[in-house]
């Protein structure tokens, strides 16, 4: 168990979950009510969404881990997932997660598909290599994950 939450990375994904529920419930005045099927997708799309982007992350630089000493003990390269078996998880959550995402809303949805975009194509594959300020997209993916529970969006 503790080689899956490492390769989601699950202390991370606990701050997005956090402040998507932040941005949730403060779209709501205290008067109105909300719909707590829409919560639970919400949580769920987040969560699978997040994890499944960190587990695609791992995945595709999983050779590079290998080479340094101080990431050779991460999930891939230890031995403890095959390549094969993180690609099958971040896909699988990505794409359950991008399901529950647009039963909320298919804003809300796109928004988790711009953070997948955003981190695992032009932050791992491009700026982090050629760019010296690579980790500001990086950094976007929580900002933009926790904007998917500002009402307009999961109301459209």
């Amino acid at each position: 168990m503790k080689a899956f939450l490492n390769l989601t990375k699950f202390g991370i994904v606990i701050y997005t979950l956090l402040t998507g529920l932040a941005g949730f419930a403060a779209s709501f005045t205290p008067s109105e009510g909300y719909d707590w099927l829409q919560l639970v997708l919400f949580i769920v799309g987040l969560y699978l969404i997040s994890s499944g982007s960190f587990a695609l992350n791992q995945a595709q630089e999983w050779t590079l881990d290998q080479a340094m000493p101080k990431n050779e003990k991460k999930p891939i390269p230890s031995g403890q997932y095959s390549l094969w078996q993180a690609y099958l998880i971040s896909f699988l959550f990505m794409m359950v997660g991008s399901f529950a995402l647009l039963l909320v809303s298919p804003l809300t949805c796109l928004f988790g598909l711009a953070t997948i975009f955003l981190y695992n194509v032009t932050y791992t594959m491009y700026w982090k290599k050629k760019w010296a300020f690579g980790a500001i997209p990086g950094a976007i993916r929580e900002p933009c994950l926790s904007l998917s529970g500002i009402r307009q969006i999961h109301r459209t």
